[in-house]
């Protein structure tokens, strides 16, 4: 995918949640949001393991082959980033861990884009600014433990996955990175293990989710993703 683009989808991206966060910071059905949160994850974690991680290793290195690797690669990424935030102190939490796997799975989405393939670059820059805004807004509600997001905090979240996004897709792409390289399905998986990881401590640590509001988050990321293609 083409720089500009990029650079443009992350700009958007971050001014689409310094507009939401202060916004949702005021919102008081916190159940609800945390279930959409919820949603917007488990879409993406199943959508990028099935696609881009499917198809990418099966191009890399064949049907049966890339089948086990991107197993092996998951288990061990789970195990990798489980490790991690556990290790992780309770009483200074940071942001890091999860910030990296958005920054991995947007990196590696971009990657894979090819901008001869994009029917129309206005729709396509929504569509990826709108799905890193959104992967970074769910990421860090599921992985925040306030009652309601505090609306700097989550900007400052937002900034450091688009900023750290571009950087990642513009320095691998120096290396020739592209989307007949492996290194795009294997950042994505990376991303997509941390994401789990972040599931699972959500569900684990709050009781609220709500089924629609599950369900609000997995067709709004549908939605959005489709403008990508």
């Amino acid at each position: 995918m083409e720089l500009k683009n990029t650079a443009a989808a992350c700009v958007l991206s971050l001014a689409a949640v310094m507009l939401i966060s202060p916004l949702l910071s005021r919102a008081g059905k916190r159940g609800s949001i945390f279930s959409a949160a919820l949603g917007i994850i488990l879409y993406r974690i199943v959508k990028s393991i099935i696609v881009e991680c499917g198809w990418g290793f099966a191009a890399a290195a064949g049907i049966r082959q890339g089948l086990a690797l991107e197993a092996l690669a998951m288990c061990c990424g789970i195990v990798l980033f489980g490790e991690l935030g556990r290790n992780r102190q309770t009483k200074t939490r940071t942001k890091n861990l999860p910030a990296a796997s958005v920054i991995m799975l947007c990196a590696g989405k971009g990657l894979l884009c090819q901008a001869n393939l994009i029917p129309s670059d206005v729709e396509f820059i929504l569509g990826r600014a709108a799905g890193i805004a959104l992967t970074a807004i769910a990421v860090y509600i599921a992985d925040e433990d306030m009652e309601s997001p505090d609306a700097q905090s989550l900007s400052s979240f937002a900034a450091v996955c688009a900023a750290g996004s571009f950087a990642a897709e513009w320095l691998l792409g120096l290396f020739g990175c592209r989307a007949s390289s492996p290194a795009a399905p294997f950042l994505i998986m990376l991303g997509c293990c941390e994401l789990m990881v972040v599931f699972a401590g959500g569900v684990k640590n709050h009781k609220e989710a709500e089924p629609w509001g599950f369900a609000a988050g997995l067709l709004l990321s549908y939605g959005f993703d489709s403008l990508t293609g």
